[in-house]
């Protein structure tokens, strides 16, 4: 999907969300995850680089993105992408659905 496209779909709005939750739980703010998963989504070009908070935590990934950006291998909004990267046991089981994040 670009900026100037058709809505999102479905399954582009559950994947915006799974990369909020996961970027959140490797430990960046929920505007910076906001930004990573619109980055993931529309390009890097037109996301807000990492805050200075967060920055650590992006500059450790292995992938060099634009505007100080740095992601994961693989598709970001796929679980096994993030393993290693936050602890599995900060998942709240008893949330329904948490066990598919």
């Amino acid at each position: 999907m670009t900026v100037a496209s058709t809505p999102e779909s479905f399954s582009e709005a559950r994947d915006h969300q799974r990369i909020v939750r996961y970027a959140e739980r490797a430990g960046l703010c929920l505007l910076c995850a906001v930004h990573l998963a619109n980055g993931t989504q529309l390009g890097f070009t037109v996301t807000a680089p990492p805050c200075p908070s967060c920055v650590p935590i992006v500059s450790a990934w292995p992938i060099e993105k634009l505007n100080g950006w740095r992601t994961l291998p693989g598709r970001v909004a796929r679980q096994p992408t993030w393993k290693g990267h936050y602890n599995l046991a900060d998942v709240d089981l008893s949330r329904p659905g948490s066990e598919h994040l």
